[in-house]
């Protein structure tokens, strides 16, 4: 029995196998995506997305932050929930992303600019790293023969 958690849902729950997985894991990433793809035994598919914040030099000492999992129909329905997922949806404030201090009144606005950009920065490195595994996902499935 395989058991996947959910943010907010009960675990889903279900009988089947791993088909194809992606660690998001990159040396010095603060926030990165995992990404299963699993064949349910009495049909269908399902779909696992972890976001994981990074607690130390290496994947082992991370802590998952966000759990998502769906079952689905087909196929393709399972990949295409992978693909329009919303990887920057997964942030929190001041859970792994550079701080902007908008408190601070002594800050000058250029500052706060600076801050802003590597905060849009760190947005955009997640988002294209979880495009990137969501990618490699699709690929392998589609390799497969599924």
């Amino acid at each position: 029995m395989i058991r996947l958690r959910r943010d907010g849902m009960r675990p889903l729950c279900f009988s089947g196998h791993l088909i194809v997985q992606h660690d998001g894991w990159l040396p010095g990433a603060r926030l990165w995506h995992d990404l299963f793809l699993y064949r349910v035994a009495d049909g269908g598919f399902a779909v696992a997305i972890i976001a994981r914040l990074g607690g130390g030099p290496d994947a082992r000492h991370a802590s998952a932050v966000r759990c998502h999992a769906a079952q689905f129909d087909s196929l393709d329905r399972a990949l295409t929930s992978l693909e329009s997922h919303d990887a920057a949806a997964d942030l929190c404030p001041g859970m792994s992303a550079p701080a902007l201090d908008t408190f601070n009144p002594a800050l000058s606005a250029t500052v706060l600019r600076l801050q802003a950009a590597r905060l849009q920065d760190f947005c955009r490195d997640v988002v294209s790293r979880y495009e990137a595994g969501a990618g490699a996902i699709l690929y392998s499935a589609c390799r497969s023969g599924l």
